[in-house]
């Protein structure tokens, strides 16, 4: 399994640790990878990207977000049947119910 991730800043290439990241996500139909530091560009496919990544490690959330689970502050169940996902980090975002059973199996609800 992966230890680091090679991501792009302004056409850099720079090796992160797994253990800085929070969350990959895809905007604008590219894959990002966020830390407390910023986002980065990953040159990358989202479900190619899973299978290479620690599962104890990682959730994916949807079709297009992975969270690293250690940052996942708390899960929230909305009135529409799907998780609300609230990071360390402050960042909001949303499971689908496509995942909501590995969710709930993650967070042993």
């Amino acid at each position: 399994m992966k230890r680091f991730i090679n991501v792009f800043q302004d056409r850099s290439l720079i090796k992160l640790p797994l253990q800085s990241v929070s969350r990959f996500y895809t905007a604008n139909k590219r894959l990002y990878c966020e830390t407390t530091t910023g986002a980065y560009l990953v040159h990358s496919h989202l479900h190619t990207l899973m299978d290479q990544l620690p599962p104890h490690q990682f959730l994916r959330i949807s079709s297009s977000e992975i969270v690293r689970i250690a940052c996942v502050k708390n899960f929230t169940l909305t009135k529409w049947g799907s998780f609300q996902v609230n990071l360390t980090t402050g960042t909001t975002t949303y499971a689908s119910r496509r995942y909501t059973q590995q969710i709930r199996k993650a967070a042993q609800l």
